[in-house]
């Protein structure tokens, strides 16, 4: 298994065990590729571009990128997290988990959403260890957005 996938794969264990720890328990997301490969994009083009936020660039919001390239479910929130080894926080898959799960920001709400049905999983790194973690959740149901153009 590639490194970076064994990453992601701990990724959705310790969400879905967090998810799973409910009372009733949520049930767990399954990987969208497309999702999979959005957030890897977003991980990476926040790297390499040295922004961070959901607002992109000469884009707009996050939302806009997945319209454009026709996703049809309903896209529910983001969670990104950067990380500056010298921060003190270490810069693993468990620390980006145990990070968003404790802030106040919402992230928490969006891992263990009983709406969201879906993730998408990216982590970027570059030559100075800095690290970017990115999770995008949607629900099964169609994006009424993607439905009305469709018509």
């Amino acid at each position: 298994m590639h490194a970076a996938c064994a990453v992601l794969s701990v990724w959705l264990t310790l969400i879905n065990g967090d998810r799973a720890a409910l009372q009733p328990p949520a049930p767990p997301l399954v990987v969208d590729q497309d999702l999979m490969w959005y957030a890897q994009w977003r991980s990476e083009d926040m790297l390499a571009r040295d922004f961070y936020g959901h607002d992109i660039p000469g884009i707009g919001l996050v939302y806009n990128v997945l319209w454009a390239l026709g996703y049809g479910y309903s896209p529910l929130a983001e969670n990104a997290w950067w990380c500056v080894p010298d921060a003190g926080d270490g810069c693993g898959t468990q620390q980006a988990h145990d990070i968003l799960m404790a802030s106040r920001a919402g992230h928490r709400e969006a891992i263990l959403n009983r709406q969201a049905t879906r993730v998408g999983l990216g982590a970027a790194h570059d030559d100075k260890d800095q690290c970017v973690y990115t999770q995008l959740f949607a629900s099964d149901a169609p994006w009424p957005r993607y439905q009305d153009a469709s018509r």
